[in-house]
């Protein structure tokens, strides 16, 4: 990357493997941070998309969606309406209500800058 050059990258941080077999890790914010800084980058905006309310909420939903309701996607789609949806809006509404605590977070968004 030439000098100057913005970068935008979205880093999974707690996730279900997916991708398989091409999960290979998962990297803290310090672990980022590090990397960056070692390969010359500034980092000019670090956010975690979600908080440790909203993650775990995610984490529940996840488990249902994938380990309890059936294989049948049309099965699955009329399911989530009933289950999943109710539990979306449950966990914005706990964003709203609870203590924001940033140390469980689903993914990492960073942009940088090459120096």
């Amino acid at each position: 990357m030439k000098k100057d050059g913005l970068l935008l990258i979205t880093l999974p941080f707690v996730w279900y493997q997916h991708e398989k077999p091409n999960d290979f890790a998962r990297y803290t914010e310090f672990g980022i941070s590090h990397l960056l800084r070692k390969h010359n980058f500034e980092i000019i905006v670090h956010e975690k998309s979600s908080s440790f309310f909203e993650t775990t909420v995610q984490m529940v939903i996840s488990y249902i969606y994938e380990a309890v309701f059936p294989k049948n996607t049309a099965v699955k789609i009329f399911l989530s309406v009933i289950f999943i949806a109710p539990l979306n809006i449950f966990g914005i509404i706990g964003r709203k209500i609870f203590p924001r605590n940033y140390d469980f977070y689903l993914n990492h968004i960073i942009v940088a800058k090459k120096k």
